[in-house]
């Protein structure tokens, strides 16, 4: 899945830990379930993700679905 950095210029990294608030296999490792921590790097705004991840991104408004700029 796509997510977008609208107006982001050049790379940058997000880090984040979605399985601190959403323990699904996914996001945890091991017998202890320890969250997993994820670098999400965009290059010039847009970054490919995993489905799970890019909805909790989405949701978080940690990223946009769109690369088009919409004032709100």
């Amino acid at each position: 899945m796509k997510v977008y950095r609208p107006g982001s210029r050049g790379k940058h990294t997000l880090m984040v830990a979605p399985g601190v608030a959403h323990p699904i296999s996914e996001f945890v490792e091991g017998k202890d379930r320890k969250p997993k921590q994820f670098n999400v790097v965009f290059v010039e705004g847009v970054a490919e993700v995993s489905e799970n991840l890019g909805r909790y991104l989405l949701n978080n408004d940690l990223a946009k679905r769109s690369p088009i700029i919409v004032p709100e």
